[in-house]
């Protein structure tokens, strides 16, 4: 295996950023090396800063929502004891059959308000301990290391894991009702801000972040009728379809009071769509998650479902040729 060179950050206080390292999403499996598998609980991504007893959560984006998960802050300090130490997980939100529901972490995070689902961080990696960067460790040993140092309590966890073949990983995932698995590479290094082939993001639904561009109104009881979603192609924001369904876990009315505020008079669109209900254009800057069956052969969504909001990404990140969420 071909050593990495990383990069140590500086680290001065609890309130310093570090920008995950993301896999590469794919549909097979194409890492030749000792794997572990991993549950992809498609929460809010956060890495967590705890120093000198102070904590701060970060999402891939870099917002602070610290104040809004504030019994993961709690339940952190315990887990962690007098540890300065720096880890990567997924804020996820349980209903009462235990099942994950990520329109239920962006709607905490957007309104800071109270929601019946359980909140819990799911931690994956250990980044820095107690005076050292842990980067160049094999991801194998800081997931032992991770076991040693943070005591499980009511709403911090370990991540599940597997080394074996990954099918009760697999299984388990499909039981919870998510999209996919984390395949990692077990001598990984943890390389920050980077979208590396040593971990994929393995598929069995097809899912994408686009961005809004609009939506219509009229036929449907929702305070909206259709999202008019997009990616950007070389800067520039080409319609790719409508949404008019999955939005049944979703506060509608949140996500309608969101995009309500976003309205321009310019179409966003490079392509601006022929429609024929009234409608309102949005300027490109919320992502949203959707599922969707295939492609047309123009490049167009088909048979589009929405699956979450994704305040946490950046909107220019949603840009073609598609790629499938991670």
């Amino acid at each position: 295996m071909t050593s990495t060179q990383i990069t140590l950050p500086e680290f001065s206080s609890a309130f310093d950023y570090i920008e995950p390292m993301t896999p590469v999403v794919s549909e097979e499996l194409n890492i030749n090396s000792d794997l572990i598998y991993e549950i992809q609980w498609e929460g809010l991504r956060v890495v967590s800063v705890c120093s000198n007893g102070s904590i701060a959560l970060h999402t891939r984006g870099a917002q602070d929502v610290t104040i809004a998960f504030p019994e993961i802050t709690l339940s952190l300090q315990s887990a962690i004891e007098d540890h300065d130490i720096i880890v990567d997980g997924e804020i996820v939100a349980l209903d009462e059959n235990d099942l994950p529901q990520r329109h239920a972490v962006m709607e905490r995070w957007l309104t800071s308000s109270h929601h019946p689902n359980f909140f819990r961080y799911e931690i994956s990696d250990i980044l820095y301990l107690d005076g050292k960067w842990l980067l160049d460790m094999p991801l194998y040993k800081r997931k032992k290391l991770l076991h040693k140092v943070i005591k499980p309590v009511k709403h911090v966890h370990i991540c599940r894991y597997s080394e074996n073949d990954g099918s009760d990983i697999y299984g388990f995932s499909q039981e919870l009702g998510l999209h996919g698995i984390l395949v990692k590479d077990k001598f990984s290094a943890y390389e920050p801000g980077k979208r590396s082939p040593s971990w994929i993001s393995l598929k069995y639904a097809r899912t994408a972040n686009l961005v809004i561009g609009g939506y219509t109104f009229g036929g449907t009881v929702l305070p909206f009728g259709t999202l008019l979603v997009g990616a950007f192609d070389q800067g520039e924001f080409r319609y790719l379809g409508n949404i008019g369904g999955g939005f049944g876990k979703c506060d509608v009315y949140m996500l309608y009071q969101l995009i309500s505020r976003l309205h321009t008079d310019e179409c966003p669109f490079i392509n601006e769509p022929n429609l024929e209900s009234f409608f309102y254009w949005c300027d490109p800057v919320l992502a949203v998650e959707i599922e969707f069956g295939e492609l047309s052969p123009s490049g167009e969504i088909r048979f589009p479902l929405f699956n979450s909001l994704r305040p946490d990404i950046d909107s220019k990140e949603c840009d073609l040729p598609l790629q499938l969420s991670a």
